[in-house]
């Protein structure tokens, strides 16, 4: 059997599993093609998962049903309910916005009052971050892009966001490492570059040099699992700024309860 009909067979039983069949194909395929360089036999398919679990599969304690869950955002709009309260509670399923649920909307002036109010917003490895856009009072002119790996999730996002009548957000399956980059004013990387490093390592310049933007905006979360800081935004701090120090980029660094962000303009 060829390298490539095993990589096939692989990247087939884990788009056929219940946990990864929502995950697109191509991003799936990577990964594994990359495994399949540094590993051999069974660890290949083992590494893959464990890779697909980190950069996805983590972030989700009980993964929704996204069809029931649109049907409720539909039932809880037509009794009225307020439509904050209906995306805060959304907000919560998702382990990187359930985070930033207490710094809403701080969370997007301090980003704003450094960037400039935005005509345009790509959000990459978005996960249900869009839904926050009715914390950004941006204006009704502004477009924002949001890519994610989750075929399912990015329906439901677009489900939801015609049931709220936000017209102006538009979200695609997307991976950064092979998702053309088109202009935006800001390009939002929220928690993404870890990511980027468990899949290659030394990738996240290339992917930060890629983008086609006015500024970007990267973040870490700086709150262990079990809540405590523990020197994590010291570290990220020196992390950063060490992958970009050769780059003629000014920066501006935001410290939040759970997440540090560096605003970068190009």
């Amino acid at each position: 059997m060829s390298d490539q009909q095993t990589i096939d067979q692989i990247v087939g039983r884990i788009c056929a599993s219940k946990k990864y069949g929502s995950i697109r194909r191509e991003t799936v395929a990577r990964i594994v093609s990359d495994c399949a360089i540094r590993y051999k036999g069974k660890q290949i398919e083992q590494q893959s998962r464990n890779i697909l679990h980190q950069m996805w599969g983590a972030y989700w304690e009980t993964r929704p049903d996204f069809k029931k869950l649109t049907a409720s955002v539909n039932q809880s709009l037509s009794s009225g309910s307020d439509i904050r309260e209906i995306i805060r509670s959304l907000l919560l399923l998702h382990a990187s916005t359930n985070e930033r649920i207490s710094l809403l909307p701080e969370f997007y002036e301090r980003i704003f009052s450094v960037t400039g109010t935005p005509d345009s917003i790509v959000d990459h490895a978005c996960g249900l971050n869009p839904l926050s856009i009715v914390y950004m009072d941006l204006p009704k002119q502004a477009t924002y892009t949001a890519y994610d790996i989750d075929i399912e999730e990015v329906s439901f996002l677009n489900d939801v966001l015609t049931l709220l009548n936000i017209p102006h957000v538009q979200a695609y399956p997307g991976d950064v490492f092979d998702t053309p980059h088109t202009y935006a004013d800001v390009v939002f990387m929220f928690k993404l570059l870890p990511l980027l490093e468990h899949q290659r390592k030394g990738s996240s310049l290339d992917v930060l040099k890629s983008q086609k933007c006015r500024h970007f905006v990267v973040s870490y979360t700086v709150k262990s699992i079990g809540g405590a800081e523990k020197g994590m935004a010291e570290f990220y701090t020196n992390q950063f700024t060490r992958l970009i120090e050769n780059e003629k980029w000014h920066y501006t660094r935001i410290l939040f309860a759970s997440e540090l962000v560096f605003v970068v303009q190009k």
